[in-house]
């Protein structure tokens, strides 16, 4: 989501925060926006130690003072490191040692750096992989719609079409009039009684 919202707007920051507590982050940054990736909430009687994927320490915080070995980097009181310009080299799993005042070791976390291309033409990448899908997609659906089409017609696969028809009647008066002719009618003799 924040990699989307820095590529997006030009000159846009990006921002991580792995202040949870996991030994795992991943973090995005887009080449040439500024990231800052909030290492600690607090730095108040702690002392921190972010090493580059070679185990060099590239930022030391000890006794509310920062020691930045490389270019790029800031370290802010706050808690934050700032990374000025990502650059696509700058790519890797980074270790984070924090200490208590005493130089005891309390909490160690990676954190994965994982800075990204941004601009016209990974734009238009994407763009160009959902117009290919698209068409794909478009593409099946007729090729189904055209088949099942045929099928229905009821053309077969010489491409001859065979007529399907039925003699279909039904009648429930006629049986009921077949019956009443089929019964005789009774005759009935008067005759003459005498007493």
């Amino acid at each position: 989501m924040f990699i989307l919202a820095g590529a997006a707007v030009p000159g846009a920051a990006v921002s991580c925060d792995v202040t949870e507590n996991k030994t795992f982050h991943e973090c995005y940054g887009a080449v040439g926006k500024p990231l800052f990736v909030r290492l600690i909430t607090d730095t108040t009687g702690y002392q921190i130690e972010f090493k580059s994927p070679g185990n060099q320490i590239m930022v030391e915080f000890k006794k509310d003072k920062a020691v930045v070995r490389l270019c790029c980097f800031n370290f802010i009181n706050n808690g934050t490191l700032k990374l000025d310009k990502a650059e696509r080299n700058y790519s890797g799993q980074y270790s984070l040692d924090i200490f208590d005042s005493n130089g005891t070791s309390i909490q160690k976390k990676n954190v994965e750096l994982i800075i990204i291309e941004t601009g016209i033409l990974p734009v238009l990448g994407a763009l160009g992989g959902i117009v290919l899908l698209f068409v794909m997609t478009l593409a099946l659906y007729c090729y189904c719609k055209n088949k099942k089409d045929h099928h229905a017609s009821g053309v077969n696969k010489s491409g001859n079409e065979e007529l399907v028809y039925a003699d279909v009647s039904a009648s429930s008066n006629k049986r009921n009039e077949k019956k009443k002719v089929a019964k005789p009618e009774e005759e009935v003799v008067y005759g003459e009684v005498k007493v």
